[in-house]
């Protein structure tokens, strides 16, 4: 009797885990989610862990693993290792027809394009024997914005330069821009009376419209690193201030364009943007700012001003109302002779150079190229 009890319990078992074997992966999902598309270094970004049985079939031991490259970290680093990355599992329990959601809190201190991969649903046999195995994927993402950084010392060489330029803004006026209506004067073009709102008034009123000049900024960022002692801090202080100047200078609904000497993934060219404004340009240059440039095929910087200059120019490297921000912490006497053949005599531009605290400009200012040092602790 008890000989036959225990063939049948070898024999359930037997079934049980050749059927579990066939069917324990059916019906079975992992889903990553982050709770926002974006953040900026420094912040937290929260990670929803979803793990469902649709199956009636319950999954008794349930292990699902991922990994994701460093530079964010678990706030609870329970069930993680880091090595080249950082790897994370959890151990589930599901009846059938069962939902587990965990959701982790993410630490991001490092800026970064954050994706998953090796992402695994790992389960056992009863007896723990054997291990199946079974690939899953993951299409969540998360960006990690450049950090800001503060513009204290460069904002009032801006304003300067901004104030020499509005004093032209008046010469010419947009007939595609209205702004207001307002009485006429002596010196009003007849064309530009108003003969409806003259009528209403009892008295001439002219149409006045906006200027058709506006301020234009090229932002060049130099992220290169040519000496054989790598300068981590000043890189990454020059991409803080690309961010942050290019967000200023967009959300005041100024014209920016932008490139940096470095060529995105599966391109020989080095990125750049044309002029724009709004959210969408903000946005562009914000996601591609997160690109890890240490991995990334670089350009010269000298040269890649030239060809933007070839090929956004005509007779004039920079027209009147156009600004050149130029980001760079490579500052030497050559380099500075070729932005400021660049730029041309009757233009001024602003190279803002990255430093150590405490330490001088490497190079003294010359010509109409304005030197802004930026001090880094």
């Amino acid at each position: 009797m008890i000989g036959l009890l225990f063939f049948l319990l070898f024999l359930f078992l037997w079934v049980f885990q050749a059927v579990y074997r066939r069917i324990w992966y059916k019906d079975l999902t992992l889903t990553l989610r982050f709770g926002e598309p974006a953040v900026f270094a420094g912040g937290k970004a929260s990670l929803q862990e979803i793990i469902e049985n649709r199956k009636r079939f319950p999954v008794p031991v349930l292990e699902a693993g991922f990994r994701i490259r460093k530079g964010i970290q678990f706030e609870d680093e329970t069930n993680t290792t880091t090595s080249d990355y950082l790897y994370k599992r959890d151990i589930f329990s599901l009846l059938g027809r069962e939902q587990i959601t965990r959701t982790h809190t993410l630490e991001c201190p490092r800026r970064g394009h954050y994706t998953f991969s090796q992402v695994t649903l790992v389960s056992y046999s009863i007896l723990h024997t054997r291990r199946y195995i079974r690939e899953a994927s993951s299409d969540a993402s998360l960006y990690v914005y450049a950090g800001r950084t503060q513009l204290s010392g460069i904002l009032p060489a801006l304003d300067r330069i901004l104030g020499e330029i509005e004093s032209t803004r008046k010469l010419y006026e947009d007939p595609f821009s209205f702004s207001l209506i307002r009485p006429y004067t002596i010196q009003d073009p007849m064309k530009t009376i108003n003969w409806k709102a003259s009528a209403k008034a009892m008295e001439l009123m002219v149409n006045t419209y906006s200027s058709v000049r506006s301020h234009r900024f090229r932002i060049f960022l130099d992220v290169s690193d040519p000496l054989i002692i790598r300068q981590e801090p000043l890189t990454e202080e020059s991409i803080r201030l690309a961010a942050t100047l290019s967000s200023r200078l967009l959300g005041q609904n100024q014209s920016v364009s932008f490139c940096v000497n470095a060529c995105p993934k599966d391109e020989d060219r080095p990125f750049f943007l044309p002029e724009a404004r709004g959210a969408g340009q903000a946005c562009r240059i914000e996601q591609f700012l997160t690109t890890d440039f240490a991995k990334a095929r670089l350009t010269d910087f000298a040269a890649l001003v030239r060809d933007v200059t070839k090929r956004t120019s005509c007779d004039t490297p920079f027209t009147e109302p156009e600004i050149p921000l130029f980001i760079s912490k490579n500052a030497d006497s050559s380099l500075q002779e070729q932005l400021l053949a660049a730029i041309g005599p009757k233009v001024t531009g602003i190279w803002i150079i990255p430093v150590y605290a405490h330490e001088s400009l490497p190079i003294p200012e010359c010509g109409s190229l304005r030197l802004i040092p930026k001090e880094v602790s």
